[in-house]
């Protein structure tokens, strides 16, 4: 049976939406663009309660997760969690933690779940990664939501790159003595539309993704030395096998020849995207999108996204060129 049909078997109802409230950002980070951007735009309330809330409710979605740029840069956001809330979604805030302290207390009896970054095993280096100095911040969080939220869920994301390389069992180890519930690595998406790049891929991001043959070597013996290690601590999200795709991910961009196998995940299928700019998206790792203004009538199942899903479904080379080199959502 081919991927798409047995995509399409499995897909039932729509699972989760992703909300893009602010493309500000207060981090540097070396693969990442949102930094860069000059005109700020920030996701209206009034937009989100017109809109979004009746989505949530009509098609029974299940998770919301919020995330930017920066979500606590939104000054808004305690009132958006809040009428998110409000239709029973469970609520996951993607934050690199610089503002959260600030608004903490007003928006945790909201917030379900967090995932938080940690790119390096010590602040200097997370300063070279993410050009903040809040490495001793973030490595606090997860202890101070439990105390204050015990049944909510924490992330760590690791974003794999150059500098980290020999840091990623120091990485694992840091997590693993925190009261965390997980913890996954992932691998730069430098797609030219993604992260707020416009439409180019600075030299220096590139620079800070790609590996050499020492580097991916390295890479291999760190992700060995974690799996071992995991098999007592099991706090990680991802099987051996996402780690081989990885390796072969990183192969690729030095210019191996990969032929990556057709796979695809559910969330172009399960899960909608709204961006900052009142764009619906079928995901944020796609270059597909239309305004929210010409599919209010049925954002869900407008005739645009339907065929972008049935390219995907039915169109193995459209499916290989927007999908097959993509592993963001791979655990």
């Amino acid at each position: 049976m081919a991927v798409g049909q047995k995509l399409a078997n499995q897909l039932t109802e729509l699972e989760r939406i992703f909300l893009i409230i602010t493309n500000s950002c207060n981090s540097r980070c070396l693969l990442c663009d949102y930094w860069r951007k000059r005109t700020k735009h920030f996701l209206p309330v009034s937009f989100i309660q017109k809109n979004i809330l009746p989505l949530i409710i009509k098609y029974r979605i299940k998770v919301a997760c919020i995330t930017g740029g920066e979500p606590t840069l939104h000054p808004r956001l305690p009132k958006i969690l809040k009428i998110i809330k409000k239709t029973g979604v469970s609520v996951t805030l993607i934050t690199n933690c610089t503002n959260l302290n600030t608004i903490f207390e007003k928006i945790e009896s909201y917030v379900d779940g967090y995932m938080l970054p940690l790119d390096s095993d010590n602040d200097s280096l997370y300063y070279e990664i993410r050009g903040v100095n809040n490495f001793h911040e973030v490595i606090s969080w997860p202890r101070k939501i439990k105390e204050c939220n015990p049944s909510a869920k924490v992330i760590f994301s690791c974003l794999v790159q150059k500098k980290n390389i020999s840091k990623l069992v120091n990485i694992y180890l840091l997590a693993s003595k925190l009261p965390i519930d997980g913890i996954v690595f992932k691998v730069p998406e430098l797609r030219p539309y993604c992260f707020g790049r416009s439409n180019f891929v600075a030299d220096e991001t590139l620079d800070n993704a790609y590996l050499t043959r020492n580097d991916i070597l390295n890479l291999r013996k760190e992700f060995r030395k974690i799996l071992i290690l995991d098999h007592k601590k099991k706090i990680l999200l991802q099987k051996k096998d996402v780690f081989e795709r990885f390796i072969k991910y990183f192969e690729f961009l030095r210019g191996k020849k990969i032929n990556f196998e057709d796979k695809m995940c559910k969330i172009p299928f399960n899960s909608i995207t709204i961006d900052e700019l009142k764009n619906i998206r079928p995901c944020f790792y796609l270059p597909f999108f239309i305004p929210f203004s010409r599919v209010v009538k049925d954002p869900i199942n407008n005739f645009y996204l339907r065929s972008i899903r049935e390219k995907l479904l039915k169109n193995e080379r459209f499916r290989k060129e927007n999908c097959s080199y993509c592993f963001q959502f791979q655990y």
